[in-house]
Parts: C-alpha cells; sequence; structure tokens
C-alpha cells in the first residue's frame, strides 16, 4: 500500500466515488487511479460552447493586468517590460493548465478548473445537468 493520500486527494477520491456511484464516471481498472470517463455529451456540448467563453475571460484578464503594468508611470520601461514578460510567462503556464487537453475525458476536471478561476457566470454554471454541477461543487470542495 503506497503513501497516504493528501486531504485534498482523499476528496478528491471520495467524489469521484459519489460521482461513479451517480453513474457520471467509470473507474479505471487500475483502482487506486480513477480516470474520469466521460461527461453526459449535452454537458459536453455546453463545455465546448464554454471552453471557448472561458479562454475569451482568461485572455481580457491578463490582458488589462498587463496594461495596468504597462501605464505604470512610477516604474521604467525596462521595469515595465520585465514585469510584463513575467506575467505573460505565468500566465501562459496558467491557460496551457485550464485549457488545453479540451477532451471529454477531461471534460469534469476542465470544468471544475475554470469555475475555480471565476471564468464561468452563474447562469452559464447553471446551464450544466444537476449531476454535473454537483460533481464540480464536490471537486471544488464547496456546499
Amino acid at each position: 500500500m503506497g503513501p497516504r493520500p493528501e486531504p485534498r486527494t482523499r476528496l478528491f477520491y471520495l467524489a469521484l466515488g459519489h460521482a461513479c456511484n451517480m453513474g457520471l464516471l467509470v473507474p479505471t481498472l487500475r483502482m487506486e487511479r480513477y480516470a474520469l470517463r466521460e461527461i453526459k455529451e449535452a454537458d459536453w456540448k455546453v463545455l465546448r460552447h464554454l471552453h471557448r467563453l472561458a479562454v475569451e475571460r482568461f485572455c481580457e484578464r491578463v490582458l488589462a493586468e498587463v496594461e495596468r503594468v504597462m501605464h505604470n508611470s512610477t516604474e521604467s520601461a525596462s521595469q515595465r517590460y520585465r514585469d510584463i514578460f513575467r506575467i505573460v510567462e505565468r500566465r501562459d503556464r496558467d491557460i496551457a493548465r485550464l485549457f488545453n487537453d479540451l477532451r471529454r475525458s477531461q471534460g469534469l476536471m476542465m470544468l471544475a478548473r475554470i469555475r475555480s478561476e471565476g471564468l464561468l457566470t452563474e447562469d452559464e454554471f447553471s446551464s450544466l445537468s444537476p449531476e454535473t454541477r454537483s460533481v464540480i461543487e464536490m471537486l471544488l470542495d464547496r456546499d
């Protein structure tokens, strides 16, 4: 038996077990590592639409952050350039973590990540099925 999982990992497995019981997820053959198989077809279609919106919102946030730095007249041009470069580097990693690998098997996890970043409106989140919303809330440890 391996090391004890971190508390968040235990919560993750609990949420996955609950999602499996609701018929949303199917465990892989390796019982210690559950794979999120597929979300419902209707939710997958919603995710594909929301993905584009969330990417756009994320990019708008980054551009606003860059603009604030760019117009900060208290810093030198070279310092502002370095700050902008760091922002773009960091945000490039963030955008990859949040939005790369748009596959149905990763749909629930991607929705949870997008939700955790505040990139979905309540109306958009409500457009998902109650089962999917429940799993996402459990993954994010929200009531």
